[in-house]
């Protein structure tokens, strides 16, 4: 078997970069949303009110830390495959090309 593998080592640092920038996003739009919401609900004394805050209880989302968690791992990994390509295609440079 022969053949070159060729990888846009810059490229996959930008595409790293912005799936960690989608997560950070992602996250600030989960955590505390429903808390904050609520809260911000909870002076008004109705049954509308009531209603919506039992609602978004309901809608709580209990997946997005699990999912978070799963997504960082993940960009871990790709941020070690990465760096362990750079690392040995530099020491085989070195070897080879003295």
């Amino acid at each position: 078997m022969s053949g070159e593998i060729k990888i846009d080592v810059d490229g996959l640092t930008e595409d790293i970069q912005t799936l960690k920038t989608g997560i950070s996003d992602f996250e600030s739009y989960s955590v505390g949303f429903f808390e904050d919401v609520v809260e911000s609900l909870s002076p008004f004394n109705s049954d509308f009110i009531k209603r919506i805050s039992r609602t978004l209880e309901n809608m709580r989302d209990n997946r997005t830390p699990e999912l978070q968690t799963k997504l960082n791992n993940y960009v871990q990994c790709i941020e070690t495959a990465k760096d362990t390509f750079v690392e040995v295609d530099t020491k085989l440079s070195e070897i080879f090309i003295p």
